[in-house]
């Protein structure tokens, strides 16, 4: 899958944060410098997390790609971290109904699937997918 313009811009702002994140080590600072060199006055002030990696959202309207977005999101966002830890990465992906959990997991655990394929080819082939039950089983995480 290739995104779209509007989709590649959303990946640019959050590589744009992560690398002002990644300089001054400051997700409050590389938020307010993000937005100020944007033009954009007028945005909420960042929430820290207590345990220091940075809190990302977009905002995406229906039908703007955020399944492929998050995907390309995932590398962006590991990328960042893999240059301060050297820890394995996980990633919770958290859906607002059951319906879209189940064509989520269906797409990313179904192969030849094009999420299923975005997903591994973005990640370099290294993915496990676990549903909620699989991950409160310990789903072999351990």
């Amino acid at each position: 899958m290739q995104p779209n313009k509007y989709q590649i811009s959303v990946i640019e702002d959050l590589r744009s944060f992560l690398t002002r994140w990644r300089l001054c080590n400051d997700a409050s600072l590389a938020y307010r410098e993000h937005w100020d060199n944007k033009g954009v006055a007028k945005m909420p002030p960042y929430n820290n997390a207590s345990h220091g990696v940075p809190q990302v959202c977009a905002k995406v309207p229906t039908a703007g790609g955020k399944t492929l977005i998050g995907i390309l999101a995932i590398k962006e966002i590991l990328d960042a971290l893999e240059r301060r830890r050297g820890e394995p990465r996980m990633c919770v992906w958290l859906v607002p109904s059951k319906t879209i959990r189940s064509q989520v997991l269906k797409g990313f655990s179904t192969a030849g699937d094009s999420y299923w394929l975005t997903l591994r080819e973005t990640l370099g082939g290294s993915v496990s997918v676990l549903s909620k039950e699989q991950m409160l089983e310990g789903g072999g995480l351990f």
